[in-house]
């Protein structure tokens, strides 16, 4: 062709795209969908999903079709899921649409169109393994053994593991009575997923054709229901999409056992996505994020509880807990209060609520909700906080039962010993006998821990027990290290052969409780 015809030849091709005519796509609406029937967080999901693809000002993505289809097959209402998938392909063709739309069609029994969309996801991926072994079952069932050999054989070339090519392959050979290919292909499939027990059937009958009357009775009678599985990643995000609150909630509940806390929290935020009233989830996603250091985004779920209702307890009580992480005890105290309010027997609250009275020096108010605790479910550490908060409070005398119970319940605890022996050693109502077992444990807690806050309480069972001297010189090596007035106090008193007169001062560190966090 010479140059001018050529040029011609282009600008008549011009002159006629100027001049065609484009035609408007026409979209297929929606079927009725009622988004009512789902619980509020996927109703919102979908209608705002409807919503997008319906919006007047602006026209609706391929993509958003897409995403809507997923959604709405997830939760079965396949005719609105085709027409989106439909109206996908139409604004822009994709393997995805193509793929999920084949599969309705599948599923429907409405083959021919089945066939036309996978052939058509197979021109955007060639190798996509899910979608020939789909196709390869549709020309199977229609007798089509050539075009599903082919299909299934490509699969076995890309995966020589697939299960499903081997299945597939196997009945081929099967409906083609070629019996020992058969039994071949089928052994493999067994091999490779021997839960498929659905293949037993078809070994059986190949078994059969084979004259093996006895391997072919065993085949039929092991026949079960389960089929090959086709892994597929599409399908698997599809159905992902069709988990429920309760099924997000039980996979937060495997995460937290397994520890995995980003997980957890991920899944009970999926949880509340679905269902904003899960007032439970709500709270253990709080302390999820607790744990995880996430204080913030923990009081705003917590907060959103105590919006909703001012009655529960439990949001109370993790409120008092996340005041208490950011060092604001009097705010923890109101909310454990009324966490307590709301649930005495609750003895978590109760028992937060009493330490962080003790942080503000409260002590007879903290005395009296260790008590209660001790009263119900008491332990160690309950029995020793109630004697420390009755020295505190200037009631050192009853202090000796409460702490007496703590070293019984605990006799590793050496902070229990040192108090027990200090409040016999100091508030003077201990028998003789109470002070001579002050003054051995004393002896056996210094052995065991020779260091200055034990040295001086030995010194302090010596000094009771009337060995002045022997305090006086330990009393001295104490105070050589920590040097405090009431370490040079009890020195004094020492020298003047005068026992402790109390068990340490008030403003000791040992009566502040460390807060949450604080290890």
């Amino acid at each position: 062709m010479s140059s001018l015809f050529r040029a011609l030849a282009i600008a008549l091709l011009v002159v006629a795209g100027c001049n065609k005519t484009e035609v408007p796509l026409v979209l297929q609406p929606l079927p009725e969908i009622d988004t009512a029937r789902f619980e509020s967080g996927l109703a919102e999901r979908l209608q705002n999903a409807i919503d997008a693809v319906n919006a007047e000002s602006a026209e609706p993505a391929a993509a958003d079709w897409l995403e809507l289809g997923m959604l709405l097959q997830a939760h079965g209402i396949d005719d609105a899921a085709l027409v989106s998938y439909n109206n996908s392909n139409l604004l822009e063709a994709r393997f995805e649409a193509r793929y999920l739309a084949a599969y309705l069609h599948q599923q429907a029994g409405q083959l021919d169109a089945a066939i036309n969309d996978y052939r058509e996801a197979l021109s955007f991926d060639q190798v996509n393994t899910p979608t020939m072994l789909r196709l390869g079952e549709i020309f199977l069932q229609q007798g089509r053994l050539d075009d599903a050999e082919n299909l299934y054989g490509r699969v076995r070339q890309l995966q020589p593991r697939s299960a499903a090519a081997a299945s597939g392959l196997g009945r081929v050979a099967l409906a083609r009575q070629q019996y020992a290919v058969a039994r071949n292909h089928l052994q493999t499939a067994l091999e490779i997923e021997p839960n498929a027990d659905q293949l037993r059937y078809s070994l059986g009958l190949a078994y059969r054709g084979l004259g093996d009357l006895e391997s072919a009775r065993a085949a039929l009678a092991a026949r079960g229901s389960r089929g090959v599985a086709i892994p597929d990643p599409l399908l698997a995000r599809v159905t992902a999409l069709r988990a429920t609150s309760q099924d997000y909630v039980k996979a937060g509940l495997a995460a937290y056992e397994s520890g995995d806390l980003q997980a957890t929290a991920r899944y009970y935020r999926l949880a509340l996505d679905s269902n904003a009233g899960l007032v439970d989830t709500r709270l253990a996603l709080a302390f999820v994020l607790e744990q995880l250091g996430e204080i913030d985004q923990a009081v705003s779920e917590v907060d959103y509880v105590l919006q909703m209702t001012s009655e529960n307890a439990m949001a109370w009580y993790q409120r008092g807990r996340l005041h208490e992480r950011t060092a604001n005890d009097a705010s923890a105290v109101s909310a454990y209060t009324r966490a307590v309010e709301l649930a005495p027997a609750e003895t978590a609250a109760r028992e937060l609520l009493a330490d962080a009275l003790m942080r503000l020096q409260r002590y007879d108010e903290a005395a009296e909700h260790y008590l209660r605790i001790v009263e119900g479910e008491p332990t160690a550490r309950s029995y020793y906080l109630l004697g420390l908060a009755r020295i505190a409070s200037g009631d050192c005398k009853s202090a000796a039962a409460p702490l007496s119970q703590a070293y019984a319940a605990d006799r590793t605890s050496a902070e229990a010993a040192a108090a027990l022996i200090r409040v016999d050693s100091s508030c003077g109502n201990a028998t003789r006998r109470q002070k001579q077992q002050a003054l051995q444990l004393a002896q056996q807690l210094y052995q065991a821990i020779p260091e200055p806050e034990f040295a001086e309480t030995l010194a302090m069972a010596l000094a009771a027990n009337g060995r002045f001297d022997d305090a006086t010189s330990l009393q001295q090596s104490v105070v050589q290290v920590a040097d405090n007035s009431y370490s040079n106090e009890l020195l004094t008193l020492f020298r003047q052969h005068k026992p402790a007169l109390q068990a340490w001062p008030q403003d000791a560190a040992i009566f502040s409780v460390p807060p949450l966090g604080s290890d």
